[in-house]
């Protein structure tokens, strides 16, 4: 016998009932997708995906059969300018660049770029350290 989880990735609509759900919850959208993930598992959504859908049926838009195709390419985080992504790396802390939640939303982005600045504790504001 096929497991729940298993039943739900197997058809899109299935998934976006569970995010309609979430949304019904009025749940965060980050929580919504935790608790998406940790019941359908991680791979049955992108957390882009995931975003999409969320918001959409939060307008009321509930058209599981929506064609995105025609929709203009999302920006992602590697689509921002280089200095503007290390300036955001650079006030991340080491427990924030490693947090698994985190990089669930960004992809192991902010992780790939090297530590060019000194930690966030470290860092003398005002002449106090």
């Amino acid at each position: 016998m096929e497991s729940i989880p298993e039943f739900l990735k197997s058809n899109d609509h299935h998934l976006k009932f569970c995010i309609l759900y979430e949304v019904a919850q009025k749940k965060p959208i980050f929580d919504s997708y935790r608790t998406f993930c940790d019941t359908v598992g991680p791979d049955a959504m992108e957390y882009p995906d995931f975003e999409f859908w969320y918001h959409r049926f939060s307008l009321g838009e509930l058209d599981f059969d929506y064609d995105r195709s025609m929709d203009p390419v999302p920006k992602t985080l590697m689509d921002m300018p280089v200095n503007l992504v290390v300036k955001i790396a650079g006030n991340l802390t080491s427990s924030e660049r490693q947090d698994k939640n985190f990089t669930i939303i960004v992809s192991n982005c902010f992780q790939k770029f090297p530590s060019i600045h000194e930690p966030r504790h470290q860092r003398t504001h005002k002449g106090v350290t």
